[in-house]
């Protein structure tokens, strides 16, 4: 497993590991639509008003993402300063359809996969010690 996908995933909590795939350009181009769920975990982590979107919600639903959510205050610090992912890019993810079609993921990645792509760096941000 690449170590930078990894780490990422620490970064953003156990909930994050079932998506793991979704992140390389091979999965996208192989038909690959992980990318979505680690991308909306890190659009409702980097900005709190995101936290109020219907997916948002169903996130923090989820007994392990608020359990994680509450425990990495720092790899929050990091996501929110880098805020990799753009307003257009999150709204579409947690306020459009619950869900997209094939075709519909395929275009939201065309159009912002320089951003997504960069949820790589995502490495940086530590997690709290645990």
């Amino acid at each position: 497993m690449n170590m930078n996908i990894k780490k990422n995933f620490l970064a953003l909590g156990q909930t994050g590991i079932l998506l793991i795939g979704g992140l390389t350009d091979v999965a996208h181009a192989s038909g690959g639509e992980l990318w979505v769920g680690f991308a909306a975990m890190t659009c409702v982590v980097q900005n709190p008003a995101n936290e109020k979107s219907p997916v948002g919600k169903n996130l923090l639903s989820m007994p392990q993402f608020q359990q994680q959510f509450a425990t990495m205050s720092a790899a929050r610090e990091c996501i929110v300063r880098k805020n990799l992912l753009s307003s257009e890019l999150c709204s579409a993810l947690l306020q459009g359809e619950p869900k997209m079609s094939k075709v519909q993921i395929h275009e939201l990645y065309e159009k912002h996969s320089t951003e997504i792509q960069g949820l790589q760096s995502l490495s940086d941000c530590e997690t709290s010690k645990h």
